[in-house]
């Protein structure tokens, strides 16, 4: 059940044409991310489409012959590799598609890999070189 305490004047809630916006506004700005907040906004103008950017992929290379990933036995003298994990995680909180890849310390498996990448994706993020390793 409802209750209403306080009557209404006439037209006292009513919205008028053109009173949310008028012809030629710019009901978002260049970039918004489509939302819920902004997907509402279009569908109260009537909008069914709208021009968007695909969202950019990115390819995320970790290097190391150390690097041995999470749930496998740790051996003497390696590490796990935790940096492909977090950035992956953090690119796909933030709305990027991710390829993932790993590669050892072998300079032409790395090239080609980098290689591998860029042809699918649009920015290529490297770590790697700067761990326990010997070399």
């Amino acid at each position: 059940p409802v209750s209403v305490f306080v009557s209404l004047k006439p037209f006292q809630n009513y919205v008028y044409q053109g009173e949310d916006y008028r012809k030629g506004t710019r009901l978002l700005e260049k970039g918004t991310r489509l939302d819920a907040t902004a997907l509402g906004v279009l569908a109260g103008a009537g909008i069914t489409e709208a021009e968007v950017y695909r969202r950019p992929r990115v390819g995320l290379l970790t290097t190391g012959d150390e690097v041995v990933s999470p749930g496998t036995p740790l051996p003497v003298g390696k590490i796990y590799g935790s940096n492909q994990m977090l950035l992956a995680a953090r690119l796909a909180e933030l709305g990027f598609e991710t390829e993932t890849a790993h590669r050892g310390d072998n300079p032409a498996a790395v090239a080609e890999t980098m290689r591998e990448l860029l042809e699918i994706c649009d920015v290529l993020l490297t770590t790697g070189g700067v761990s326990v390793g010997d070399k």
